[in-house]
């Protein structure tokens, strides 16, 4: 299939937000050196891991592998968000064999391994990570016993974070979705990139919850 067929693929698969960040995603792993490791935690349906994949094969980063964890299963809303975007689902499908088929082409020339687990029992045994997308754990305590066991495999002023969920809390208006805001503002490990709140940027996606960080150690 011809790169463009591609691009025009992974278009089309139903997203939460991975597809939007496409151009985000493009930038960094552009700039990640080759070899290092790519981690995504939480994918659903896969939109965000073609468009890290379809980087990865841009740029060539045939050293690096893309690890995609996530328990692959249909629940609560997602069969509606699927839905709404054209896929019919049912409540705990397995999903995994939809998201391979939709980077099947894509793995032909990327290192691309996939988890079907809880992301909390993951345990990291590749490169250190240049990217590392975080779609889940919007709570604590979960929240910080996982982002500090991935922190271990970060590189100081090198490894940047996709805080997927990090302004939830303004949508849900819940002071528990402020778990990632409070650990990154207490542990002083993080530059903002790019969010909500970027006064150099400027505002991030309406739509979305993320932030892009810097890990600084």
């Amino acid at each position: 299939m011809e790169t463009s067929e591609i691009k025009k693929k992974i278009d089309r698969i139903p997203s939460q937000g991975g597809r939007q960040l496409g151009e985000d995603f493009d930038k960094y792993v552009s700039l990640m050196d080759n070899g290092l490791s790519i981690v995504e935690m939480g994918a659903w349906l896969g939109a965000g891991t073609a468009q890290i994949a379809y980087s990865m094969q841009k740029y060539g980063k045939d050293k690096s592998t893309l690890y995609c964890i996530d328990s692959f299963l249909v629940h609560g809303r997602e069969l509606e968000k699927a839905k709404n975007q054209g896929l019919m689902v049912k409540h705990h499908q397995d999903t995994l064999s939809i998201v391979k088929n939709y980077l099947s082409e894509l793995s032909e020339n990327v290192n691309i391994e996939f988890h079907k687990m809880n992301v909390m029992t993951y345990k990291h045994t590749g490169e250190k990570i240049g990217v590392y997308v975080l779609d889940c754990a919007k709570k604590d305590p979960t929240f910080t016993t996982l982002i500090t066991k991935m922190e271990k495999y970060f590189i100081p002023g090198k490894t940047i974070v996709f805080f997927m969920d990090y302004y939830y809390y303004k949508k849900t208006k819940s002071d528990s979705n402020k778990a990632q805001e409070r650990y990154v503002k207490k542990s002083h490990k993080y530059t903002l990139l790019k969010g909500q709140e970027s006064k150099v940027i400027g505002e991030f996606f309406p739509s979305l919850s993320c932030a892009i960080m810097r890990y600084e150690g």
